[in-house]
C-alpha cells in the first residue's frame, strides 16, 4: 500500500526504514481518521501514485477538521524525514489539541474481502476448536450488519458432533466457556463426543448462564450419573432450554422438566 510508505522507500529500495518512517505512516493515517477514507482511491497504478507521492503531493485536508491537528499530520507526512516530529510531540500535541474544537470523523466502511478474510478465519477457529476466538469473529462480522445466509447458520448453530473440534481442550472446557460468553448460539450438537462426568459438569456450568440456547443434543457422551444430575440442577436454572438428548448416557434417572427430551 504505496500511499502509507515512506517516499524514500518508493523510489529508492535500499532505503532503511526508521522511526520517522513510521511517523509518516502515523501521519497518513491521521489524515484517513479525519476523512473516513484511505488516501488516494483513484490511482490504478502503484508506479503512478508512488511517484505522485513522492514529488510531494498528499490529500487535502477534510473540512472541518482542527487546523492544528491538519498541521501535526502533514508535520508528519514531510517529504524530509529530518523535518517530521518526535513521537513524543506528537502524543503531546493531540492531547493539547482543543477539546472544545470537535474533529469530524466518517466512518471507515471496511471492503468485502476484510469481511471474507474475517469470515474464512472464523471457520478455520471453529474448526480447529478455538470457539471463543470463532465467536469473537462471528460477532465482529454481525455487528457490521455483513452475515451470508451461511453465516447466520454458523452463528447460531454448531454441530459438533463426533469428536469434532475437542481436540484441543479438556472435557468441553474450551466450550463451557464459549457458552458462557455468549449471545448468538440457539442450537449445539455434541453427540458422540465421550464428554464423560467432568465434561457434563462444565457444560451444566455454562448452561446456567447461557440463555440463548434452545436445543442441545449430547447424545452418547457417557456424561454417567454426576454429569446427569449437574445437567438436572443446571435445568432448573435455564429456561430458555426447550429441546435435550441424552440418549444412551448412562444416566440412570429421569429429568424432569418441561423439554422435550430424547432417550
Amino acid at each position: 500500500m504505496p500511499a502509507y510508505i515512506e517516499p524514500q522507500c518508493l523510489i529508492n529500495d535500499k532505503y532503511r526504514r526508521n522511526m520517522k518512517s513510521d511517523v509518516y505512516s502515523l501521519g497518513v493515517i491521521l489524515w484517513e481518521i479525519s476523512s473516513g477514507r484511505p488516501p488516494f482511491p483513484c490511482f490504478e497504478s502503484v508506479l503512478s501514485l508512488a511517484i505522485h507521492i513522492f514529488k510531494g503531493n498528499r490529500e487535502e485536508p477534510i473540512k472541518g477538521t482542527p487546523l492544528q491537528y491538519i498541521k501535526l499530520y502533514k508535520q508528519c507526512w514531510d517529504n524530509d524525514p529530518a523535518d517530521r516530529p518526535e513521537t513524543r510531540l506528537i502524543f503531546n500535541t493531540l492531547k493539547q489539541i482543543n477539546p472544545n474544537e470537535t474533529l469530524i470523523q466518517h466512518p471507515i466502511k471496511a471492503s468485502a474481502q476484510f469481511f471474507e478474510d474475517l469470515r474464512r478465519e472464523a471457520l478455520v477457529s471453529f474448526e480447529q476448536g478455538k470457539f471463543l476466538k470463532a465467536l469473537e469473529l462471528f460477532e465482529e462480522i454481525l455487528k457490521s450488519c455483513q452475515l451470508s445466509p451461511e453465516d447466520q447458520v454458523s452463528v447460531t448453530a454448531w454441530d459438533l458432533s463426533r469428536n469434532r473440534g475437542f481436540e484441543n481442550f479438556k472435557e468441553g472446557k474450551a466450550l463451557a466457556d464459549t457458552l458462557c460468553k455468549n449471545s448468538t448460539l440457539t442450537k449445539l450438537n455434541l453427540r458422540y463426543n465421550k464428554l464423560g462426568s467432568e465434561g457434563g459438569k462444565a457444560l451444566a456450568d455454562a448452561l446456567c448462564k447461557n440463555f440463548t440456547l434452545t436445543s442441545l443434543n449430547l447424545e452418547n457422551n457417557n456424561l454417567d450419573s454426576e454429569g446427569g444430575k449437574a445437567l438436572a440442577d443446571a435445568l432448573c436454572k435455564n429456561s430458555m432450554l426447550t429441546e435435550l438428548y441424552i440418549y444412551e448416557n448412562n444416566i440412570g434417572f429421569k429429568l424432569i422438566s418441561n423439554l422435550k427430551i430424547v432417550q
